[in-house]
């Protein structure tokens, strides 16, 4: 349903139930106030006169030292994640946190990489240009960086946002992962 622009009433003129309906029980329910469901939600217009809720979602991947010496991204050895699923429009702010260690088997080149893949409504592949690095790094040493991107050009529905890791070189051990995505 979408919000009607309501007629100009004018004096001696007989109102109907059918107006009542449509210019003000249907428009109040295009209100935020009648589409609040969920505590937190946010809003959003999806077109002319109509407006969505929205609701952001975090996952957290909390692993005792999973690896990956992947070059490609790829799930970890043991574990796959954080993977959320939203309902979002065309657009989503993706924010990722990594917290992890590089045996530094790869030398100078021993980064760490988490990306996300989204799949469902859209297919859009983990890359490069959405992602968190932990550059090079000492094996005794742990690191935690934290991106956010703006991913555009989703297709609107549900969309499944799944974490996805490489390594530059060496072996990466993870100890958290956090994954955000706020649709809009």
């Amino acid at each position: 349903m979408t919000w009607s622009a309501p007629i100009t009433f004018a004096d001696n003129t007989p109102l109907y139930a059918a107006q009542m309906n449509t210019y003000l029980r249907d428009n109040l329910m295009e209100t935020m106030v009648a589409k609040a469901t969920t505590e937190g939600a946010w809003f959003m217009t999806d077109g002319p006169n109509r407006v969505v809720e929205r609701i952001p979602t975090v996952g957290r991947l909390s692993t005792s030292g999973d690896t990956t010496s992947s070059t490609s991204y790829a799930d970890l050895d043991n574990s796959s994640g954080p993977s959320i699923t939203v309902d979002t429009g065309s657009q989503a702010l993706v924010i990722m946190s990594l917290h992890c260690k590089n045996d530094g088997g790869g030398g100078a080149a021993s980064g760490s990489l988490m990306s996300v893949q989204i799949d469902g409504a859209s297919t859009i592949a983990a890359t490069d240009n959405y992602m968190v690095e932990v550059g090079a790094q000492a094996a005794t040493y742990e690191w935690g960086l934290s991106n956010l991107f703006f991913a555009r050009d989703l297709t609107s529905g549900t969309n499944i946002f799944t974490a996805k890791y490489r390594v530059t070189g060496g072996i990466m051990t993870v100890g958290n992962a956090t994954l955000i995505v706020v649709p809009f």
